[in-house]
């Protein structure tokens, strides 16, 4: 089932933070603060767009991000997606295309002019680059990161 978060699934989305911190941001050194995960997963939860996939009672993957308005137009709110993550087990199931088409459809139909979707800079790039291009997506920037101490 895909559904949206509601603040009841927040250890289990908190869970999915993890997975997707390990998987893509542990080799950045990007720091992993557990109150700020926290903080953060509820604020989306509550304030912004978090939709999960589940299976039973389970949280299996989830999209998250925040909605914001344009920087260039206050009256176009955008969604910027930050997580989206789908448990190992269930990657070749299609509840990741599924949990990304409702992200989708409750954008338009909450009047989101613009998703804005992120790709890690890894071996699955060419796939993602493919995925979003049959969806419609445009490539329209490139970020990189650099630790920098501090």
């Amino acid at each position: 089932m895909i559904r949206r978060a509601i603040i009841s699934d927040e250890p289990m989305v908190f869970e999915m933070v993890r997975k997707f911190y390990n998987k893509a941001f542990s080799e950045f050194n990007v720091e992993f603060k557990e109150e700020t995960a926290h903080n953060i997963g509820s604020e989306l939860i509550k304030n912004h767009l978090v939709f999960v996939a589940c299976d039973g009672d389970k949280v299996i993957g989830c999209i998250g991000g925040f909605i914001t308005p344009s920087q260039f137009d206050a009256g176009s709110n955008m969604f910027q997606e930050t997580l989206w993550y789908i448990d190992e087990a269930y990657r070749t199931s299609r509840d990741s295309l599924r949990l990304f088409s409702a992200v989708e459809d409750h954008c338009k139909d909450n009047g989101i002019t613009h998703i804005i979707m992120a790709s890690l800079g890894n071996r699955r790039d060419e796939s993602l680059a493919r995925f979003y291009d049959r969806r419609g997506y445009t490539h329209f920037e490139t970020t990189y990161i650099k630790s920098i101490g501090g």
